[in-house]
């Protein structure tokens, strides 16, 4: 993410869920082929399940995170827009912690759209677990939920540790208020960052009182041999 967007993440204590209709993918939330036409041999009509399909991505909300045991290069190259940019880490548990249980968390799996049946048994959330092969190099961990009812709050609950685990609906998508200290493990700033950029980083995170660690990429440094 860019400054701006970090920033924004400190003063709001907000995690961004972007509505599945705006990430970009014409494929989010589509059946395969097989399944395509094995619905239309079943109804006939693929009409309301299209419907049905549409109304579901665009009330589907969205936060996408890449699983590594390492930085990749790749990813640096491919979700920075410059080199200003930092990305912020955490784990599947501390995730799930922040996060109400009718939030889905799981890892996407990738297949060949014309020839694999996603076997989904009727849920349409498993829609939202498949994407393209040429996206595998994403190894995504995906944590999304569905609002039929398109309320401006979703279950407006309280969580063990006094927060609401409200989804505040926003133009484009919804936001979970978190404990950042909890769910943030580490910030890693671009490896290509200017030093002005990963000193300004470091003094933003300490004003806000973010505990976890700020360190710039290696990915780009030094050789030792």
């Amino acid at each position: 993410m860019d400054l701006a967007k970090f920033l924004a993440l400190l003063q709001t204590n907000e995690l961004w869920f972007a509505r599945a209709d705006t990430l970009g993918d014409p494929f989010e939330g589509s059946l395969t082929r097989p399944d395509a036409v094995t619905l239309a041999a079943a109804v006939g009509d693929n009409g309301p399940a299209n419907h049905m399909r549409r109304r579901a991505v665009s009330n589907t909300y969205v936060s996408c995170w890449h699983m590594n045991e390492g930085e990749s290069a790749a990813m640096w190259s491919l979700y920075s827009a410059s080199h200003e940019s930092v990305c912020v880490r955490t784990t599947f548990q501390a995730l799930a912690s922040e996060l109400p249980d009718w939030v889905h968390l799981s890892e996407v799996r990738y297949v060949d759209y014309g020839t694999t049946s996603l076997e989904t048994g009727g849920l349409v959330f498993q829609l939202f677990l498949h994407k393209r092969a040429s996206f595998a190099h994403e190894r995504e961990l995906r944590a999304f939920f569905v609002d039929f009812f398109g309320t401006s709050e979703v279950d407006p609950s309280s969580d063990p540790h006094g927060l609401r685990l409200a989804a505040v609906k926003r133009p484009g998508g919804a936001a979970f208020k978190v404990d950042l200290n909890r769910l943030i493990d580490g910030v890693s700033i671009n490896p290509q960052a200017p030093t002005w950029f990963a000193d300004t980083v470091r003094r933003v995170a300490e004003v806000y009182g973010l505990a976890s660690p700020v360190v710039q990429s290696e990915l780009l440094g030094e050789a030792l041999y």
